[in-house]
């Protein structure tokens, strides 16, 4: 028969060692944030004294033998804190087995030793199948619990083991253990899994505290107060740095978040406000706030609404976008400059169709921006530069070079005009050339004044005729193209005879005006615009005559002595005789120059003026041409 009496005394052992592992549980909450190690110590140690409690009291199964249920103290202790747990857990109930002495203390020893290493074991395999131990690992260890108090029989020397004492021990084994230990387990394991919960809860928590704490933006949780205002349930940390308010005071005051708000802002916002509640949708809002020290920062607000109970609970994020507006202004200030600069700017793509036109570029180029945007530059080029300035484009697309071109642009009206242009590659975030800006100067007056420097230059001041550095350039040109062609070019020098007479005698005055007046003969009566009379210095000139051979230049020379002979040269009411002498030379193939036909006709002149003076005088032909003939 079965001991009633008995087994209430084992029931109520199995009691005290479920209140264990209720405390086990509770105590998790001491160890929250610190490592499962330590939390599994205290498992093992909390199981240990319970057994060491149950021991004080034990049931008496049989003659020398005894139930206190300690072998579920350790079992568990292995399978819930491993084997730490179970080692801590031995230590106290085995020193006071120790110290009770008797037969029974080596196989109490390797009992104990045996329920915490099947624990550990089953714990063990349950952690390389799953993440924690379930329910499937308590049954187990429940099932075999009772085969390690059998092992123990054998080192209990002095125990007859009739059939009696085997059903008495087998029957309290065997009924109370397994269920004893499975009612402690679920405990355990229902407060294993509410401690996993609430560790993954926190870690959430602090997570979301961390990222709300160190993201720019400040997220919120509000809605609409009995006046109006936004009530704020939840706000994050960075309205500190945005509203200069802590979380607190938005929370507890609708007006403290209201009072952080730009006074020339608040009236239009809280109107924003005040329409989203009665459709449920806030549009995108931008504002001021301004911080108790003047702080003024530009803040972006969104939110969603959800209606709890016919009231809007509004989900929000506001963001500083003080940094965008500052530049947004600067882009602002930079689109004025560009458009009112009196320079012409254009902005092209990478293939130079033009996408940026601004007001000086309309003035430069006669057309208004909305006729040239995605027109290809080239609409400003004269037809013959297109293949001049392809390569030049192409290289600077191909290199991505900045770079400087001289060129003619053409206006709408087809006029021409001298451009500098000066381009510059505009790139992406990974350095590509997205396009270029283009800047284009008018050079209209400075090729005006290039020009004029460039005559002046080559231009001799008081008769206007081209110097001597002019006429050598030019005597330089038309010598390679009529050895090219092969034909005659002839060199007449003149002087003005008793230049010096003149100058003493009516004065410098009057010699400036008889050199201007010489020049302007000889400019009318020379053939055609190929022919050149330039001054030399002093009172001497020279006159290049392309496709002319000597006969012809010896003709207009004494041409050009009678029409200075037979004009009328006065100056304050006097008459001043001015004659002219020549001479007359021919360049001749084989020269590289024309200094050889100069000296020629040079000193063809110096024998007119030793002849007698007004009169023209043709030189000799070289020996080697003469031969040549």
């Amino acid at each position: 028969m079965i001991n009633t009496t008995l087994m209430t005394e084992v029931v109520v052992h199995v009691a005290l060692y479920s209140m264990a592992a209720t405390l086990v549980g509770r105590l998790g909450n001491l160890f929250d944030g610190t490592s499962r190690r330590q939390y599994a110590l205290a498992i093992g140690a909390v199981l240990g004294i319970t057994a060491v409690i149950g021991m004080t009291a034990p049931v008496t199964i049989a003659d020398g033998v005894v139930f206190d249920g300690r072998a579920i103290a350790i079992a568990s202790a292995g399978l819930f804190g491993g084997p730490a747990a179970a080692f801590v857990s031995i230590i106290p109930p085995a020193l006071y087995r120790i110290d009770l002495g008797g037969a029974g203390v080596l196989p109490a020893m390797v009992n104990l030793l045996l329920a915490g290493a099947l624990g550990a074991v089953i714990r063990r395999a349950a952690l390389k199948r799953a993440s924690a131990v379930d329910i499937r690992d308590v049954v187990a260890a429940a099932v075999l619990l009772p085969f390690t108090s059998y092992l123990a029989f054998p080192f209990f020397p002095t125990l007859e083991l009739g059939w009696t004492v085997f059903q008495n021990v087998g029957l309290a084994l065997a009924i109370v253990m397994p269920p004893g230990l499975m009612f402690v387990g679920l405990l355990l394991i229902d407060e294993d899994r509410r401690q996993r919960l609430v560790a993954n809860l926190r870690s959430k928590e602090s997570l979301f505290d961390a990222l709300h704490a160190d993201i720019p933006a400040m997220v919120f949780q509000r809605t609409l107060s009995k006046d109006g205002l936004p009530a704020f349930r939840f706000v994050s940390a960075s309205c500190r740095r945005m509203l200069d308010r802590t979380p607190e005071e938005l929370c507890s005051n609708p007006k403290a978040f209201i009072e952080a708000i730009h006074p020339d802002d608040r009236e239009q916002f809280l109107k924003v406000v005040q329409d989203a509640e009665k459709v449920g949708v806030l549009p995108m809002h931008e504002y001021r706030s301004i911080s108790r020290d003047g702080v003024v920062r530009w803040l972006r607000v969104n939110a969603a609404a959800v209606n709890v109970d016919g009231e809007y609970v509004w989900n929000g994020v506001t963001i500083d976008v003080t940094k965008f507006k500052e530049i947004e202004q600067k882009e602002r200030e930079l689109a004025q400059l560009v458009s009112h600069s009196e320079i012409a700017i254009l902005r092209v793509d990478p293939e130079f169709k033009i996408e940026y036109f601004n007001a000086a570029a309309e003035r430069l180029y006669g057309y208004r921006a909305d006729e040239v945007i995605g027109m290809p530059a080239a609409m400003f080029r004269p037809p013959e530069m297109v293949d001049h300035m392809t390569p030049l484009l192409d290289e600077l697309r191909q290199y991505g070079r900045a770079g400087s071109i001289r060129t003619e642009s053409l206006h709408k009206s087809g006029r021409r005009i001298p451009t500098r242009i000066d381009l510059s590659p505009l790139r992406n975030d990974v350095g590509e050339v997205i396009g270029w800006a283009a800047m284009c100067l008018d050079m209209s007056e400075q090729a005006r004044v290039e020009q004029e420097l460039h005559r002046l230059a080559a231009t001799d001041a008081l008769t206007e005729l081209p110097n001597r550095r002019s006429f050598q350039e030019r005597a330089a040109r038309e010598i390679d193209r009529a050895r090219r062609y092969k034909r005659p070019i002839a060199v007449v020098m003149a002087d003005i005879d008793h230049f010096k007479r003149i100058n003493d005698e009516f004065g410098h005055s009057a010699g400036d005006v008889v050199l201007h007046e010489v020049a302007e003969i000889f400019r009318h009566t020379l053939r055609s615009s190929g022919d050149l009379v330039a001054r030399m210095g002093g009172e001497e000139f020279a006159m290049l005559l392309p496709e002319s051979n000597a006969a012809g230049a010896e003709h207009l020379a004494e041409r050009l002595r009678l029409a200075v002979e037979t004009m009328e040269f006065a100056h304050k009411g006097r008459v001043m005789p001015v004659r002219c002498s020549f001479g007359v030379a021919e360049w001749h193939p084989a020269e590289d120059s024309m200094d050889a036909a100069m000296q020629r006709a040079d000193a063809a002149l110096y024998g007119a003026k030793a002849g007698g003076r007004n009169r023209v005088l043709m030189s000799e032909r070289p020996r080697s041409a003469a031969s040549a003939l």
